[in-house]
């Protein structure tokens, strides 16, 4: 729930990109921080915002990827959080209408309904426990409002990050929201499956 006087619009500086606005936007009203984008030691860092997880499991970062097109052409989300693997779950869900070359290196992975299979494809290194899941409480319902959705867990140096990326119209404040929300519910099934690690 947001607080109303957290509804206020922040202004944004004339010369400022729209997805600064977004950003500065979203972390006003859902309590986050808003980072410019720095260049530090050759190492690039994009604009970003970052908001606590409900769940106390750290912090989840928002990004936005400006399309370029000024003709209505959707600009991408991308929302991601890195955590300790406990066990080295990897996998990809995709629209069925889109193709990548990195899926072949995972094993196919049936979705756990119907609904799902018409939407997604998937592919992951632990098949049972990637439908696990995807049967977390209200997950796959979630995932059904979000068709063109892709997300991907990785392991890379003992270092997991799992990414939301989405291509939306007019994008606005509370579509960010509901992405995070998403990723909120992911990180709750991996813990139920205890891929994360968790300090005692």
């Amino acid at each position: 729930m947001v607080n109303d006087s957290k509804k206020e619009q922040v202004r944004k500086k004339w010369w400022e990109p729209k997805s600064t606005g977004i950003l500065r936007q979203f972390a006003h009203v859902y309590h986050g921080t808003y980072h410019a984008s720095a260049l530090k030691s050759f190492s690039y860092t994009p604009q970003h915002a970052l908001v606590n997880s409900r769940k106390s499991a750290g912090e989840i970062k928002v990004i936005i990827i400006e399309s370029g097109n000024s003709g209505g052409s959707a600009d991408t989300v991308e929302i991601s959080y890195e955590f300790r693997p406990r066990r080295k779950l990897e996998f990809t869900l995709l629209p069925t209408k889109r193709m990548a070359s990195w899926l072949q290196r995972l094993r196919p992975t049936s979705m756990p309904n119907s609904a799902m299979a018409k939407l997604y494809r998937g592919s992951s290194s632990h098949p049972s426990i990637f439908r696990s899941v995807l049967k977390h409480e209200q997950l796959q319902d979630k995932l059904l409002e979000h068709p063109d959705a892709e997300l991907k867990l990785s392991i890379k140096d003992h270092k997991a990050k799992l990414t939301y990326r989405e291509r939306i119209k007019k994008l606005e404040e509370h579509q960010i929201a509901a992405g995070v929300e998403l990723m909120e519910q992911f990180i709750s099934a991996l813990r139920d499956q205890s891929v994360i690690y968790e300090t005692r």
